[in-house]
């Protein structure tokens, strides 16, 4: 019963992480750029940090921000 759970809450982070994938890769191809595989995969494994990272240079360029 416990390892189901588990899947569950695997199955609903991989899900968070394509549409959020998907909204940010529409971004991105906005720009005229692309995503490669790896990117895409990276994308969706990792997308509480790529979130962060995007959120991060979006608002920096928002607010022309220079380092």
């Amino acid at each position: 019963m416990i390892i189901y759970n588990y899947y569950e809450l695997i199955l609903i982070y991989l899900l968070v992480g394509v549409l959020i994938g998907f909204m940010i890769e529409s971004l991105v191809r906005t720009t005229g750029e692309g995503l490669s595989g790896g990117e895409r995969y990276s994308l969706i494994v990792f997308w509480p940090i790529m979130l962060a990272v995007f959120l991060y240079y979006f608002i920096k360029g928002l607010l022309n921000i220079d380092d």
